[in-house]
């Protein structure tokens, strides 16, 4: 099971690339304005398994160990124990600190979660970061008309819904696993970005 946290802004923060005559630099056609105030962003906590994309939930509290143990306690195991009833999975979380709190490792040894060991800085094999890069895409390629949190809210929601539908999303970012490590012994534990 893969776990990861997700900050969605409300433009995007990609750099552009403009491509201008000489002394051109501030002809209307190559400016490209960007909102430099009223930003505002959604954090999202989200899981899923080779049973398909779990829940996202929409974090509306400060990120740390206390939030992440009540994820874990009311939205985590009921949800995921509806597909591993007997608890026989293994929970992917990466190495923030939050995740490394005593709380939540005295809260995994209770609850009897076991955890993948997973090397730091290592974003390249969690396969959910390729579902946090579709749903970018997809949530910068809308023109808000509303520019407010609670519709980046709903279209957050909504794109997670559209990925769950994909029938063959999950299995082909499973089948890539073996792809993934391989390029990474293959570099010496350098890892790419995919």
């Amino acid at each position: 099971m893969f776990t990861d946290e997700k900050v969605f802004q409300l433009t995007s923060n990609r750099h552009i690339r403009i491509y201008r005559p000489n002394k051109t630099r501030y002809n209307e056609e190559y400016i490209n304005n960007s909102n430099r105030s009223g930003r505002f962003s959604v954090n999202v906590w989200a899981w899923l398994s080779r049973h398909g994309l779990g829940v996202c939930w929409i974090l509306n509290e400060r990120f740390n160990a206390i939030t992440y143990k009540n994820i874990l306690e009311n939205v985590m195991l009921p949800s995921v124990r509806h597909h591993f009833p007997e608890n026989n999975f293994i929970l992917q979380q990466d190495n923030c600190p939050v995740h490394n709190a005593q709380i939540i490792k005295e809260y995994f040894a209770t609850n009897n979660v076991e955890t993948m060991v997973w090397p730091a800085k290592c974003p390249d094999v969690n396969i959910i970061e390729n579902v946090w890069g579709m749903m970018t895409k997809k949530i910068y390629d809308i023109n808000f008309k509303q520019q407010n949190r609670d519709t980046l809210i709903h279209f957050i929601k909504q794109t997670w819904d559209e990925l769950s539908d994909d029938p063959l999303l999950i299995a082909n970012l499973y089948s890539s696993i073996p792809r993934r490590l391989n390029e990474i012994l293959e570099r010496n534990g350098a890892m790419t970005k995919y």
